[in-house]
């Protein structure tokens, strides 16, 4: 019987997908049988352990279940403090643009602090928000002041 290059090339295919399913059932197959055994051999090491083995396991047991837990909250509390720092820089960043006026140095200090908010959400940030600039500090302190002075006097002079 001769068979066309086509239907060779099917059954082949036919063979190769059978052999694999088996392959696969049979490593399931072992995959159990060895998590059987295991269980198994597990039960009676634990079974045959004296009272101090028992509790010298079952305090391993904790310490890791402990260590886990620990890891786990650590590394939930970082990643909220990755989503939420930079909501934070943001919030900061918005803040700081409604009390800018625009006056040269303001915008530059402006800009500084944009340049540095962008740098940090490209970076994996840390849990603290990064340091207001002293120059940043003194304007906005300094702001003010001034605006009370000039207030001052011109209702100084008007009376």
């Amino acid at each position: 019987m001769n068979e066309t290059d086509d239907q060779r090339q099917i059954r082949l295919e036919k063979q190769k997908h059978q052999s694999q399913s088996r392959r696969a059932i049979k490593t399931e197959e072992q995959r159990d049988n060895r998590l059987q055994n295991n269980r198994e051999r597990i039960r009676s090491i634990q079974a045959n352990e004296t009272e101090e083995q028992r509790q010298t396991r079952v305090g391993q047991q904790r310490e890791r279940s402990q260590t886990n837990r620990t890891k786990k909250k650590l590394e939930k509390h970082a990643s909220d403090n990755i989503v939420v720092e930079p909501q934070n820089i943001d919030m900061q960043l918005n803040e700081t643009e409604e009390q800018a006026h625009c006056d040269d140095d303001n915008m530059t200090d402006l800009t500084q602090s944009k340049n540095a908010t962008n740098t940090k959400k490209c970076s994996i940030s840390p849990s603290w928000p990064e340091a207001i600039s002293r120059g940043l500090k003194e304007t906005r302190l300094q702001r003010p002041y001034g605006s009370k002075k000039i207030e001052k006097n011109t209702d100084l002079k008007n009376s």
